[in-house]
């Protein structure tokens, strides 16, 4: 009978301690895809929110509030939903804060947070109402469409622009400026935003990543996990953490080089996977 009486509060501790493990293990809430990896050089990362740190490879799925990272000599193209596409370069670090994009109506808002590092922004389809990107000393206004924007380790940050119209302002939103093709504007960690000056006519080596074809682990060496939950690709990864791909394809976007019919190299079962 003591044995028994002893064995319920045993088996109640069991069945708590079992509890908590399978809820300290649960993966986390799914987050929404916004994007994908089409470029991929070196060492660059991602962090979805709830997730750990994970390293990039060709078609990885980008989520909302993801933090975007590169190493040394590295560099990551990633395409959004509206075709909007951002490169970034060596030694970088960006925020996604917000992405939200409305195909019906063709708009969309976006605040991306940059840290450090280089960056090649093109505009896509949509209308952007309200897009920035702010950095420790600016805040960008996004008008369209092509710029190249750095931001040094002490938070200077320079903006030249290839091509439309961009905002500069520091970062309390004075001192505004607007600058257009061929110009370029920096802004000072005091916050003071100097007068265009003469840009640069080309993009800047760091942020021009060559055409990559994607297979089974293909040029960019790895396997893309599946975009839709529970969905595993080549890789055979389940893909949990993120939610329904929200009309991404392969075949509706531009791929900047890429071709999804017959080009990637063979897994071993006659198909060049992507995992999506």
């Amino acid at each position: 009978m003591k044995h028994k009486l002893s064995s319920v509060p045993r088996a109640i501790a069991l069945a708590i301690l079992s509890a908590f493990i399978v809820t300290a293990a649960a993966p986390p809430a799914t987050a929404d895809l916004i994007g994908l990896v089409k470029r991929i050089k070196a060492s660059a990362y991602g962090t979805p929110p709830g997730a750990e740190r994970e390293r990039k490879y060709l078609r990885f799925p980008v989520v909302q509030d993801e933090r975007l990272e590169t190493g040394s000599g590295a560099g990551m193209l990633v395409e959004f939903l509206d075709e909007t596409t951002l490169t970034l370069g060596p030694d970088s670090d960006l925020v996604i804060d917000t992405f939200v994009y409305d195909p019906r109506a063709n708009e969309g808002s976006a605040i991306l947070s940059m840290g450090v590092g280089i960056m090649h922004f093109v505009s896509g389809k949509a209308r952007y109402a309200a897009m920035q990107i702010k950095t420790p000393t600016a805040i960008i206004g996004i008008r369209g469409s092509d710029a190249v924007i750095a931001v040094a380790s002490d938070g200077t940050t320079t903006v030249s622009v290839l091509a439309g119209e961009f905002s500069v302002s520091n970062a309390e939103g004075g001192d505004t400026t607007t600058v257009g093709p061929s110009q370029s504007v920096s802004v000072t960690t005091t916050g003071s935003v100097s007068a265009p000056a003469p840009a640069p006519a080309s993009v800047p080596d760091e942020v021009s990543l060559p055409a990559q074809k994607v297979g089974y682990g293909g040029a960019g060496g790895g396997r893309s996990p599946g975009a839709r939950a529970g969905g595993g690709g080549v890789g055979g990864e389940g893909g949990a953490l993120y939610a329904d791909d929200h009309g991404l394809s392969d075949s509706g976007h531009d791929d900047h080089g890429y071709d999804d019919h017959g080009d990637h190299p063979d897994n071993g079962n006659g198909n060049g996977g992507n995992g999506h």
